[in-house]
């Protein structure tokens, strides 16, 4: 391809899983096979599609198979730089079987976000805009942020005469809003299943959340501002420079004179 296009922009390989691993018997699994024989040189950018319903992605940002793990690759046989990481496609299925609850696939979609921007993502593709069908019990046909047309039935009498947002379709405008041109400026320290991660670019905001829910203490100097996943915004005053914030999985964005976030003090 650079061959017949040496200014081609070349994405690859958009493996289905990381396959950033290296089995027990010595073997290599596909990341490192490819690395090591020099696939970097011939791609601008790493694409993969790191699916794993119905779990959430905060073990995107762990060792080994990972997005984190990945990046330690490139890193390793690039010396020392970053290729832009893709998740070519991703998401978390609605249906009524193994997959998420509308709310969940919501909140995965917020956390994917920050656990990816912290690990060298630069773009997500989601997959998908529209549910393929209306069988709720289909695993493929729900991963959309937006649902089917319904025709009315005897045992549904309401129709919908058009797709239908789900919580994931607002999500995704509020992370676009809160985010948008800003970059990941680190993680405050605190500890699992809590994660406080910042990004920087005209004012800070973190995304603060806990896969188990957690109080966390907010150390600010000033009133701080409040969004959630349904972009709605409340302001907080703090008491002694601190205020108690309820964290649970679905995340919340904070904004304004913070110092710091950690584990809940008495």
């Amino acid at each position: 391809m650079k061959a017949a296009d040496p200014g081609a922009t070349v994405v690859g390989p958009a493996t289905i899983g990381i396959a950033n691993c290296t089995p027990a018997d010595g073997s290599k699994c596909f990341a490192p096979d490819l690395i090591d024989r020099g696939g970097l040189k011939e791609m601008e950018a790493y694409s993969v599609h790191p699916y794993h319903f119905p779990g959430g992605p905060e073990w995107l940002g762990s060792t080994g198979d990972t997005i984190a793990g990945l990046r330690q690759r490139i890193r390793a046989a690039n010396g020392g730089q970053d290729k832009p990481i893709i998740l070519s496609e991703m998401g978390w299925p609605t249906d009524t079987g193994h997959g998420t609850t509308e709310r969940q696939q919501a909140d995965n979609l917020i956390r994917l976000y920050a656990t990816g921007l912290a690990n060298g993502v630069t773009r997500v593709y989601w997959y998908d805009l529209v549910n393929d069908g209306s069988d709720s019990t289909s695993t493929e046909q729900n991963f959309g942020m937006l649902r089917q047309p319904v025709t009315p039935t005897t045992a549904n009498p309401v129709s919908v005469t058009a797709n239908a947002p789900k919580p994931a379709a607002v999500a995704q405008a509020v992370v676009a809003r809160m985010l948008g041109g800003k970059t990941y400026a680190g993680d405050d320290a605190v500890a699992a299943p809590a994660h406080s991660v910042r990004f920087t670019g005209g004012g800070t905001t973190r995304v603060v959340w806990a896969t188990t829910a957690r109080d966390l203490t907010v150390s600010a100097i000033g009133p701080v501002t409040l969004v959630d996943s349904w972009g709605r915004r409340s302001v907080r005053q703090p008491t002694d420079g601190r205020l108690t914030l309820e964290a649970g999985p679905s995340p919340v964005f904070i904004e304004g004179p913070v110092t710091g976030v950690g584990a809940a003090t008495p």
